[in-house]
Parts: C-alpha cells; structure tokens; sequence
C-alpha cells in the first residue's frame, strides 16, 4: 500500500518494477495485489520465499534462522551486532582474525557505492533491528511467493555463481511465472 501511496502522490498509474534481493519477494507480493498498477517486472538475482524443496544458498539458510532471533528482541540484535563488528568470525590468510575487514559477502565487491548500499542496513543495531524484521516477516510469505496471482510481464536474472540468492530460486520463479524470461549469467 505504500508503493501506491508513492504512485499516487506523483500521478503515476503504473510502473516498471526493478527489484533486487528480497525486494523482488516486495514486488511479486505488490504486483499480485496490485495488477493493474504493475507494468513489468524485473529481478536482479531475486530472493523468495519458496518451499524448503528448492536449493538455497548456506548464507539463505543462515538468514532464516538468524534473522527472525535478531527481529525478537532489540537486545538480541545490538549482541548480533557486536559479535559482526568485531570481525570474530572473519579471518585473514594465516587462520587468525582480522581486526577489520569487510562482510565476508562483500569481501570480492570493488564498487563502494554499491558496498555502502548493500551493507547499509548492518551499520548500527538501530538500522539492522527493522531490516532483520523485514527480511523475518517475508518468510512468511507463502511458499507460491505469490506466483499464481502475478500477470505482469517478468524477467527474472540470475547469476549462477551467486553466493546470497541461490539461482535455483531465479529458476524456480521463471518456470512458475507464464511467460517469464529468465536470463542466468
């Protein structure tokens, strides 16, 4: 209902929908329950809430036990938090822990725009207690990750090596999509 709060107080119709990560999951959800304000869809290695059967990525499944103990209490998130920051659990070549590096996701990522954007809501506990219910509550989605009710034309990219969002699940939601496009690079 926000997205069409957002279309609405600019006169926009209906849109084009680019997505990345769980927002994808944001915009089948939208596009489901708002067709005719969904032109197309696009998303960038799409992470969904589909069942257990199909693969997901090691960092997925930590998600999805992590995430919904971090979201339950603000206490449990500014430990979480600590325990991220001081790196303990990265380590350099030799095997002992670095005193500063980055997210082990973003280790291999040369763009700091694009650092800055994706490690954004892992700065303070205060910005990752609402992204951690964010992402606990769209596990709650339901396992068809609203694919019956999506009528807009999709193209689904995925990246075969992806280490966050597996690209069985990029697959997964072209096939459930009539017409979808699916690229995998």
């Amino acid at each position: 209902k926000d997205l069409v709060t957002l279309l609405d107080s600019h006169s926009i119709p209906a849109a084009h929908l680019v997505a990345w990560c769980n927002g994808a999951q944001v915009a089948m959800n939208f596009a489901a329950h708002f067709p005719e304000r969904t032109r197309s869809l696009v998303f960038l290695n799409g992470a969904f809430n589909l069942p257990p059967s199909v693969p997901r990525s090691v960092v997925d499944k930590n998600m999805r036990l992590m995430m919904p103990k971090i979201a339950a209490r603000r206490k449990d998130t500014e430990l979480f938090f600590r325990i991220m920051s001081a790196g303990r659990f990265l380590s350099g070549d030799n095997g002992q822990p670095q005193k500063s590096a980055p997210a082990p996701v973003l280790a291999a990522c040369s763009n700091p725009s694009l650092v800055h954007l994706t490690s954004a809501t892992y700065k303070s506990p205060e910005l990752l207690y609402p992204y951690a219910n964010i992402i606990a509550q769209s596990f709650k989605e339901p396992d068809h990750a609203w694919t019956d009710s999506v009528t807009a034309p999709t193209l689904v990219i995925g990246n075969e090596y992806d280490q966050i969002a597996d690209p069985a699940g990029s697959r997964e939601i072209a096939r459930r999509l009539p017409g979808a496009e699916l690229v995998i690079l």
